[in-house]
Protein backbone atom coordinates (compact mmCIF):
# COMPACT_ATOMS: atom_id res chain seq x y z
CA UNK A 1 0.00 0.00 0.00
CA UNK A 2 1.84 3.71 -0.88
CA UNK A 3 2.12 6.05 1.57
CA UNK A 4 -1.12 7.71 2.83
CA UNK A 5 -2.81 10.25 5.05
CA UNK A 6 -5.78 9.26 6.71
CA UNK A 7 -8.49 10.88 8.36
CA UNK A 8 -11.34 10.31 10.08
CA UNK A 9 -15.23 12.09 10.51
CA UNK A 10 -18.34 10.48 12.97
CA UNK A 11 -21.57 10.94 12.35
CA UNK A 12 -24.64 8.60 11.39
CA UNK A 13 -25.82 6.67 7.98
CA UNK A 14 -28.68 4.33 7.58
CA UNK A 15 -29.46 1.10 9.28
CA UNK A 16 -30.01 -0.43 5.98
CA UNK A 17 -30.89 0.93 2.11
CA UNK A 18 -34.42 0.47 2.66
CA UNK A 19 -34.81 2.11 6.32
CA UNK A 20 -35.19 5.88 8.02
CA UNK A 21 -33.50 4.43 11.07
CA UNK A 22 -30.27 5.80 11.59
CA UNK A 23 -26.57 4.36 13.16
CA UNK A 24 -23.99 6.09 14.54
CA UNK A 25 -20.80 5.39 12.67
CA UNK A 26 -16.84 6.67 12.47
CA UNK A 27 -15.23 6.96 8.51
CA UNK A 28 -12.20 6.82 7.72
CA UNK A 29 -10.66 7.94 4.49
CA UNK A 30 -7.32 7.27 3.51
CA UNK A 31 -6.23 9.50 0.46
CA UNK A 32 -2.40 8.54 -0.93
CA UNK A 33 0.16 11.17 -0.41
CA UNK A 34 1.73 10.44 -4.26
CA UNK A 35 0.18 11.21 -7.47
CA UNK A 36 0.40 8.82 -10.45
CA UNK A 37 3.22 10.97 -11.61
CA UNK A 38 4.92 10.76 -8.68
CA UNK A 39 4.42 14.26 -7.43
CA UNK A 40 3.56 14.69 -3.53
CA UNK A 41 0.21 15.82 -2.39
CA UNK A 42 -0.47 18.68 -0.09
CA UNK A 43 -2.35 17.65 3.33
CA UNK A 44 -4.58 20.01 2.45
CA UNK A 45 -5.38 18.61 -0.98
CA UNK A 46 -5.38 15.59 0.44
CA UNK A 47 -7.74 16.69 2.69
CA UNK A 48 -9.65 17.91 0.06
CA UNK A 49 -10.33 15.06 -2.30
CA UNK A 50 -11.35 13.13 1.28
CA UNK A 51 -14.08 15.44 1.58
CA UNK A 52 -15.22 15.33 -1.95
CA UNK A 53 -15.19 11.13 -1.69
CA UNK A 54 -17.28 11.28 1.38
CA UNK A 55 -20.28 14.08 0.07
CA UNK A 56 -20.43 11.64 -3.37
CA UNK A 57 -19.72 8.17 -2.52
CA UNK A 58 -21.26 7.49 1.03
CA UNK A 59 -24.38 10.30 0.35
CA UNK A 60 -26.58 8.69 3.38
CA UNK A 61 -23.91 10.11 5.71
CA UNK A 62 -25.07 12.89 7.89
CA UNK A 63 -23.52 15.06 10.83
CA UNK A 64 -24.77 16.23 13.64
CA UNK A 65 -26.70 19.34 13.65
CA UNK A 66 -24.32 22.59 13.46
CA UNK A 67 -21.40 20.41 13.04
CA UNK A 68 -19.10 21.93 10.13
CA UNK A 69 -17.73 19.28 7.80
CA UNK A 70 -14.19 18.87 9.82
CA UNK A 71 -11.82 16.06 8.77
CA UNK A 72 -9.59 14.75 11.32
CA UNK A 73 -6.18 13.64 10.48
CA UNK A 74 -5.34 10.11 12.44
CA UNK A 75 -2.60 7.11 12.22
CA UNK A 76 -3.42 4.57 10.42
CA UNK A 77 -5.94 2.67 12.16
CA UNK A 78 -5.55 -1.46 12.74
CA UNK A 79 -6.88 -2.92 9.09
CA UNK A 80 -8.87 -5.78 11.18
CA UNK A 81 -10.84 -2.54 12.22
CA UNK A 82 -11.80 -1.31 8.62
CA UNK A 83 -14.72 -2.41 6.82
CA UNK A 84 -14.32 -0.95 3.01
CA UNK A 85 -17.73 0.70 1.86
CA UNK A 86 -18.76 -0.70 -0.67
CA UNK A 87 -20.65 1.08 -3.92
CA UNK A 88 -18.04 4.03 -3.58
CA UNK A 89 -16.89 4.99 -7.09
CA UNK A 90 -13.32 3.66 -8.17
CA UNK A 91 -10.47 5.64 -6.95
CA UNK A 92 -6.97 4.64 -7.17
CA UNK A 93 -6.17 7.49 -4.83
CA UNK A 94 -9.11 7.25 -2.33
CA UNK A 95 -10.33 4.68 -0.16
CA UNK A 96 -13.34 4.72 1.86
CA UNK A 97 -13.96 2.75 5.56
CA UNK A 98 -16.15 2.30 8.15
CA UNK A 99 -14.30 2.17 11.24
CA UNK A 100 -15.43 -0.91 13.44
CA UNK A 101 -14.83 -1.01 17.43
Amino acid sequence: MLDQIWFEISGTRLVSENSIAERNVDIVIAVDKIDTEGDERTESFCEMMAEKYLKSAVRDFKLPLNKPLKLDKIEKPDPKKLREIKRVPFHLAVKIYELND
